[in-house]
């Protein structure tokens, strides 16, 4: 039988992957006597998972109202862009110098599930796709807890970056154009040119902010 700490965490990581991929929508309510029912656990840890949520930013809890999942914040959105991008530059470059032949392989594999997802509507496939992608050149650089920190801090910025994925309007091909051609330099070893490919990449969600806006404006 799950522990009442196994049941808290589970709960807090269901509600948040169903808030990170939009399954609970920004704006929507949800009841913690629900979620009890549906996954059979007491309302104790619910609310713990509740709590934890909302010091993430991620719920807003309205005493005599109830629990509501969070707009996007365009703000730490924004924040959490601009910090990954500056890191993530210094991490990409230096893969020029380390990266193997087998960890170009396997990153052309995710380069090619991506292609193969992106003709199929299945965002859900796609952008899980495209974290690996990204976390590959932080496990060449053995920085695997630096990726983890800025989980810590992403979560609005990656619900931008899903809505992003799921709309028909913006070209996924783009996306996977820019990620072709961050492994192909690093693969040549040109450190300025995947600096400045990373960075180009990472700005997209600058770029392509008014077409979210429009589409989706009750969720900002």
């Amino acid at each position: 039988m799950p522990s009442y700490t196994n049941n808290r965490d589970i709960l807090y990581s269901v509600i948040k992957n169903r808030i990170l991929t939009m399954e609970y929508i920004p704006g929507q309510k949800i009841s913690e006597l629900e979620i009890a029912q549906q996954t059979n656990i007491s309302r104790t840890p619910v609310r713990e998972a509740f709590l934890r949520l909302s010091e993430e930013g991620l719920l807003q809890i309205v005493p005599q109202s109830g629990t509501y999942v969070s707009k996007i914040d365009l703000k730490m959105a924004e924040e959490a862009r601009f910090v990954r991008q500056n890191i993530e530059k210094v991490i990409v470059a230096n893969s020029c110098k380390h990266i193997t032949p087998e960890q170009i392989a396997s990153i052309q594999d995710i380069i090619d599930l991506q292609e193969f997802y992106s003709n199929k509507n299945q965002p859900e496939k796609f952008f899980d796709l495209d974290e690996k992608f990204h976390y590959a050149f932080y496990k060449i650089e053995s920085k695997e807890n630096t990726w983890n920190w800025l989980q810590s801090f992403n979560a609005h910025l990656n619900r931008f970056r899903w809505i992003r994925s799921s709309l028909v309007e913006l070209d996924l091909k783009l996306l996977i154009e820019h990620h072709n051609e961050i492994l192909n330099v690093v693969k040549l070893g040109d450190a300025q040119r995947a600096e400045d490919l990373i960075s180009e990449h990472l700005h997209l969600m600058v770029d392509e902010k008014d077409i979210v806006l429009k589409k989706y404006p009750d969720y900002f």
